[in-house]
């Protein structure tokens, strides 16, 4: 008796798997034209480096880092230079950011429209006290959350 529970479920679970259909589907990526990225963060106290690349289809193998590009870094309304290309679409400043002071970076290439981005520097968080050690947690433990 207990052979037949146990096979019936699992003889249609078979039957299931073996019968079941399955249709390929398509998949049609449209790409538009390329477009110019420009990624950076600013740490206080490190220079700033950019990398700048392109958005290439997901079957390329070709490279989208971009070795050409003008990098401008810009403070308010001055230039303060252009940064040096350092390989695998790496630009680097000799300017280190300093907390609290608002940069743009501009990216020009020819054949790409003009990028450019901007933020602030954050200041750095002063921690005056931390603790760690085991207890209770709330969840794992079924305690209440107040």
């Amino acid at each position: 008796m207990k052979i037949k529970a146990f096979a019936i479920p699992l003889i249609s679970i078979l039957l299931y798997l073996v019968t079941a259909c399955s249709k390929e589907l398509p998949l049609k990526l449209s790409y538009d034209d390329p477009k110019l990225v420009l990624n950076c963060i600013l740490i206080a106290g490190e220079p700033i480096i950019a990398h700048v690349s392109h958005t290439i289809p997901i079957s390329s193998q070709d490279s989208m880092f971009i070795n050409n590009a003008i990098v401008e870094l810009w403070e308010g309304d001055s230039l303060l230079m252009v940064l040096a290309n350092k390989g695998e679409g790496v630009y680097e400043s000799g300017v280190y950011a300093i907390s609290g002071r608002k940069y743009k970076l501009t990216a020009t290439v020819q054949g790409y429209a003009k990028v450019e981005g901007s933020d602030s520097v954050p200041y750095r968080t002063q921690i005056s006290k931390a603790e760690s050690g085991w207890g209770a947690h709330p969840f794992l433990d079924g305690g209440d959350i107040r």
